[in-house]
């Protein structure tokens, strides 16, 4: 279809949000976070550790100095069509959560640091925020959930696993129209002028870049070096790695305890079809099953994955694999209901273009019109509501296993589920009910381990 950017700009008297859902109307997805403050060094704070860059805190030290940070840098390099400003901004936090700085390499050939209470801090907060969003959108969620890891196992699973295959059953909830969505995102998202092109300031070579670059900076446990283990699956190892380095925010302990609940009902799947490793082992479509989605999980990382996860000598022990198949469906059900909300779930924060914009011109403090409407119809894509993970019932998937078991059935094991979930849902309920009698910075609510906002499989 014809492509031409036009760069009509909002008037002081126009509210964005209004002209947004003019434009889509009920067609706009719910929102279910609230942010009155969007603006402030404190919000900037809770972007950044309680929101949409949770899972991007990294930290750092510089001349002595202990700062936590998050990264934009990575793409304010990548060329972006005529009339629009590059992205940038690396975000610079005390120990206490303060903002310090921000580093921004996308305003010419020199870093420039600005600080708050500078001219240009309000100008520096806008563009982290949408360079952000555009990462969070483009590498985290449309490259690495979607065309990764959800597209490979729904490869793998086709390839490998019959219909009747116990773990393909298991898998049913969660690849749920999963082919479906990903081609409408290859369709109308990727390829060259859809709308991924129209919302972003991305030429098309920057786009493909972007793509190419995303298992550099991937997270969610890719980014594990290989000095200290390598990109590994076990999310709660993931979390204990960040600790170690002084990272330890509400986000990973509610991420640790979601991944607690996922693993043990995995777990109780695969004990119940698997009495022992070697029946692991000796099922050959199960193998072949897990090597390949191994194989074509590497690109969510630029290094391949621990040892632990090396499917090669598995007949060496058994005991290991039956653990790495478990880690490998935990993993891929953390990705498509949690990682998914956290990285897909930014309507609250695209629905205001001076909040977060996809692109903007260079100088503004928001998006222009244009901008507004794009990322307004890409959040329509998404308002197709999924089933729930808490709430719904598949345990008819669950293929009768031949011969007696001792172990819990997966009825019985789903209703622990279930149980754990609505236990899970309370705790965030009370955490988010009494977040305004803590104090800075942990007086933020966290949503997106709330198992009443999960969907159990990916939507766009």
């Amino acid at each position: 279809l014809p492509f031409s950017d036009h760069f009509d700009e909002f008037q002081a008297d126009e509210d964005p949000v209004e002209f947004c859902m003019r434009q889509v109307g009920n067609m706009y997805p719910p929102i279910y976070q609230e942010w009155p403050d969007k603006q402030s060094d404190v919000a900037l704070t809770r972007f950044c550790k309680d929101g949409l860059g949770a899972h991007r805190v990294e930290l750092a030290v510089e001349d002595g100095v202990k700062y936590y940070v998050l990264r934009t840098n990575a793409i304010a390099s990548l060329p972006v069509r005529d009339g629009f400003a590059n992205y940038g901004g690396d975000a610079y936090f005390g120990m206490n959560w303060n903002p310090v700085k921000i580093v921004d390499a996308g305003l010419g050939k020199s870093l420039v640091t600005t600080r708050p209470g500078d001219a240009g801090w309000a100008e520096a907060k806008f563009r982290f925020r949408s360079s952000m969003s555009v990462i969070v959108t483009v590498c985290d969620h449309l490259y690495g959930i979607h065309l990764v890891v959800a597209n490979y196992m729904a490869i793998a699973s086709r390839e490998h696993l019959p219909t009747s295959h116990p773990i393909r059953r298991f898998l049913m909830p969660f690849l749920y129209n999963t082919i479906v969505v990903n081609d409408n995102a290859a369709t109308n998202l990727c390829r060259r002028k859809t709308l991924a092109y129209r919302c972003f300031a991305l030429t098309e070579s920057g786009l493909e870049q972007a793509y190419r670059a995303s298992p550099f900076i991937a997270k969610f446990g890719s980014d594990r070096p290989q000095e200290e283990g390598g990109p590994c699956l076990d999310y709660e190892e993931y979390v204990d790695w960040l600790k170690q380095q002084g990272i330890d925010t509400e986000y990973f302990r509610q991420g640790r305890k979601y991944w607690q609940i996922v693993k043990k009902f995995c777990q109780g799947i695969v004990d119940f079809y698997y009495d022992t490793p070697q029946d692991c082992t000796s099922d050959e479509k199960l193998m072949l099953w897990a090597d390949s989605y191994l194989s074509h999980i590497k690109h969510f990382s630029n290094a391949p994955l621990g040892g632990d996860h090396d499917m090669e000598s598995y007949k060496l022990d058994q005991v290991r694999v039956k653990k790495t198949i478990t880690h490998i469906l935990a993993h891929f059900v953390m990705t498509v209901t949690a990682h998914h909300e956290q990285a897909g779930a930014v309507e609250v924060y695209v629905q205001d273009v001076s909040f977060c914009a996809f692109k903007w011109t260079p100088g503004k403090l928001m998006g222009t019109k244009q901008t507004a409407t794009s990322q307004s119809m890409l959040m329509m894509m998404t308002a197709t509501p999924f089933p729930k993970i808490l709430g719904s019932d598949w345990t008819y998937v669950f293929p009768e296993k031949n011969g007696a078991s001792q172990k819990a059935t997966p009825k019985q094991v789903f209703a622990q589920f279930q149980q754990d979930l609505s236990t899970l849902h309370a705790d965030v309920e009370d955490y988010n009910k009494t977040c305004h009698t803590r104090s800075f910075p942990d007086n933020n609510p966290m949503y997106v381990f709330d198992p009443v906002n999960l969907e159990t499989s990916i939507s766009v």
